[in-house]
Order: structure tokens, then C-alpha cells, then sequence
């Protein structure tokens, strides 16, 4: 098998990691503060948020809108970043061009993984639970 499994183009590639699924590794070198995408979304009413939920997008949603009612689909590898207690990254949203923006938050290597808090703020450490094999487990 192909170990990297898409090269974008941007210095950022997929590929299969070895506990964690796919995962999003950086093809060179990012300084803190750097850009690493500019990922579009797709914004979805509360009522198709529900939907989300009971599909295999429920882990790769993002809250979207100033009460987090809203859920947004990014397009782009912006759903394929792992979560990290750690991160090396994060986003930011940008409501009103419908992207999410990742950066680094401390320098990162090439060919280290990418990963951000899932919980927005790498300040955060509430819980956070996603779906694996169809049951409900809390992020590591």
C-alpha cells in the first residue's frame, strides 16, 4: 500500500498514521504563525445538524455560527486533522467567508503530524467525545 495517500500541494499531505486513522502531515517546515490551509466550508442549518449526528460526518463536523447551532462541513483536509491535548495547530473560523483557517502555533516539522484541539482552544482540556466503531469513546 501507498503510504502517502494524497500530496496537496500546499505542504501538507494524508496519510495513515499508526493509532490514529488518517492524519494530516506536513510535507515542510511551518513556523509558528504560519498558514498551513484556508479551508472552505459548507454551512448547514440546526435541523441537518441533527442529521450529522447520526452519520459517520458527526466526526468530522465543526460547531459553526456565535451559538454553535449551525454545523459546517470542511472541505479541503480540514476534517482529516487529529485532535491533540498537544496541538502544533488551530483553526479559526472566518464566518463570513465560510472558511476555517489553520495555523501553527509552534514550529513544526517536516514530516511531523499536524493535529489541533478539537475543542477550538488548545487552552480547553474539557472532554471531548467522538464515535469509533460505531460507539461513543473520549478523545486521548
Amino acid at each position: 500500500m501507498k503510504k502517502n495517500l494524497l500530496v496537496q500541494g500546499i505542504g501538507i499531505r494524508i496519510q495513515k498514521t499508526k493509532d490514529r486513522g488518517r492524519g494530516i502531515i506536513a510535507e515542510r517546515n511551518f513556523k509558528k504563525g504560519d498558514v498551513i490551509e484556508v479551508a472552505p466550508v459548507i454551512v448547514m442549518s440546526a435541523a441537518e445538524k441533527e442529521y450529522i449526528k447520526k452519520t459517520e460526518l458527526f466526526n468530522h463536523y465543526f460547531d459553526w455560527g456565535t451559538d454553535s447551532k449551525k454545523a459546517a462541513i470542511c472541505l479541503g483536509l480540514g476534517s482529516i486533522y487529529n485532535h491533540s491535548w498537544t496541538p502544533n495547530a488551530k483553526y479559526v473560523y472566518r464566518e463570513k467567508d465560510e472558511v476555517l483557517i489553520f495555523t501553527a502555533i509552534k514550529p513544526i516539522k517536516k514530516g511531523e503530524e499536524i493535529c489541533t484541539s478539537y475543542n477550538g482552544d488548545a487552552a480547553d482540556k474539557s472532554p471531548y467525545r467522538f464515535r469509533k466503531n460505531g460507539k461513543m469513546v473520549d478523545a486521548q
